[in-house]
């Protein structure tokens, strides 16, 4: 009678549980992955047209708060495709309009806008670098310029011909005012490389030589770091399934080592890395080297021994791309991305609570 009521209340448990599962009252969400005890807060950031494709987010802090550009339109390369922006207010994104496209009123032709980047300054001056083009041999950089924190702007000025500005990361502004901007280009196959001015519009740029060989280490999606000990670091993903990094020479950006492969894994898609107020370098990026299905953080104290942090998403089909990531004074940690080119994911995480779980052979813990 005994082992008939335990096997009862077994049963009982089990298809209660089942139900519960079906009925979404089940397990949350946040307990499925690593360092999911760290997230606070997901949200979709909320549409601003009836585009079919959303992509491409970019992030900064500005005047305390949190600011986002993306792109929206028929397609990543539709020439209706618009950057637009939004401001976290409140807990909620709170619309700002469309702030740039790729129509020029002298031709009359409208090109597609795409890889938003948003940057401030040592002056509080609000940069917005975008590229425009019909494919990435036409591609040309393109920049507005905004005092007021993104509340208007003036008219865009195009980038000298061979300057992007930065395409996929925020710029690192050094001491003496110079702007330091990780690029992507693809004149000569998958390359990186710097480039740098005091002012995007009224200096000069210089572009640096490509870090990497497109033929034996093809990479994109820069993100640039800069050490306590003064040299610089790039992670990019590339095309051989594994994510890459490169060092500069002697404290100098104009000088950088080979780049080479890392542990970490990666299916040709870009990075984002910045280093948190308590020192450790977060990375944001794909953890598969097949296909961007699954979204992942990791940390490392020097930019070289990497632990999983957190498993942000993951889908079966499709695909989780372009994420960046910012602090802010609150030391909270926003992080953007696409999903499956239909929506802007934003999650906010507590930096305390993220795991730290050695990564080994670049298996994911």
């Amino acid at each position: 009678m005994r082992r008939k009521s335990v096997m009862k209340r077994f049963w009982f448990w089990v298809v209660g549980l089942v139900a519960l599962w079906f009925t979404g009252i089940g397990f949350p969400a946040s307990a499925a992955g690593l360092g999911n005890a760290a997230i606070l807060h997901r949200d979709t950031v909320p549409t601003a047209t009836k585009a079919k494709w959303r992509g491409t987010p970019a992030l900064v802090v500005s005047r305390e708060t949190v600011l986002l550009a993306w792109c929206e339109g028929s397609g990543p390369r539709a020439s209706d495709t618009a950057i637009w922006m939004a401001r976290w207010e409140d807990g909620q994104w709170k619309l700002m309009g469309q702030v740039a496209t790729g129509y020029n009123p002298k031709t009359d032709v409208r090109l597609p806008c795409f890889d938003p980047v948003l940057f401030e300054d040592f002056d509080g001056t609000l940069w917005l670098f975008y590229q425009i083009g019909r494919n990435p041999l036409e591609q040309r950089g393109c920049v507005r310029m905004s005092l007021d924190g993104g509340k208007t702007w003036t008219r865009y000025h195009m980038l000298p011909k061979k300057i992007h500005g930065p395409t996929h990361n925020r710029p690192i502004q050094l001491g003496d005012g110079t702007i330091l901007c990780p690029v992507d280009s693809r004149e000569a196959g998958w390359r990186v490389h710097l480039e740098w001015t005091k002012h995007p519009i009224r200096e000069m740029w210089i572009r640096g030589r490509a870090i990497n060989s497109a033929f034996v280490l093809p990479c994109t999606g820069p993100a640039l770091i800069e050490h306590d000990d003064g040299r610089f670091q790039i992670f990019a993903g590339t095309r051989t399934g594994r994510m890459a990094t490169a060092w500069s020479k002697q404290n100098s950006f104009r000088r950088w080592e080979s780049p080479e492969r890392i542990l970490l894994p990666n299916p040709g898609t870009p990075v984002a890395a910045i280093r948190l107020l308590d020192g450790r370098i977060l990375l944001a990026y794909n953890h598969s080297a097949d296909a961007p299905t699954v979204l992942n953080l990791a940390l490392s104290p020097d930019g070289q021994s990497w632990r999983a942090a957190c498993e942000v998403d993951r889908v079966a089909k499709g695909r989780l791309e372009e994420p960046d990531v910012v602090q802010t004074p609150d030391l909270k940690i926003h992080l953007v991305y696409g999903r499956n080119g239909e929506s802007i994911e934003h999650v906010i995480l507590d930096p305390k609570k993220l795991a730290e779980v050695p990564i080994s052979q670049g298996r994911w813990p």
